[in-house]
């Protein structure tokens, strides 16, 4: 990725809206490393609307936001390298829907909904190329 950095703007619950908490990784190595380290975290994720008294997962956004404002999409200035495909549906194996990202650097793990009769993961994969404020807008309105 040359000069690039690879970022990500982290939240210690889906309640949290705080954008000071933002890491920067020189390379994909170092940002594995940092997925790999996290996902051994304990944490739970709450389903829609439920109030838990479990530590939460931490959550992380690919958004780098404006300083001193909060989790908003108007707030976005850039995209920091990386993009996460939730996928939990699917028409093959497991293993041949993730063939399907072996031309480009990725982590994949399972998510937390995933079960052994109905796997669910999420894939990281980095990008190269800028994703401009308009090309967000067409994804997040």
């Amino acid at each position: 990725m040359g000069e690039s950095t690879i970022e990500f703007t982290a939240f210690p619950s889906v309640y949290d809206n705080k954008t000071h908490r933002r890491f920067s990784f020189n390379d994909w190595e170092k940002f594995s490393s940092a997925l790999f380290n996290m996902s051994k975290k304990p944490g739970y994720k709450p389903k829609k609307g439920e109030k838990s008294h479990l530590k939460p997962s931490p959550l992380i956004s690919p958004a780098v936001y404006e300083e001193s404002t909060t989790r908003a999409n108007t707030n976005v200035i850039k995209w920091a390298g990386w993009c996460a495909l939730d996928i939990d549906e699917y028409d093959t194996t497991f293993e041949e829907a993730v063939k399907q990202f072996n031309d480009y650097e990725y982590v994949c793990y399972s998510t937390a909904s995933s079960t052994p009769t109905n796997k669910r993961f999420i894939t990281y994969v980095l990008y190269t190329s800028k994703i401009s404020k308009c090309i967000q807008l067409l994804f997040f309105p």
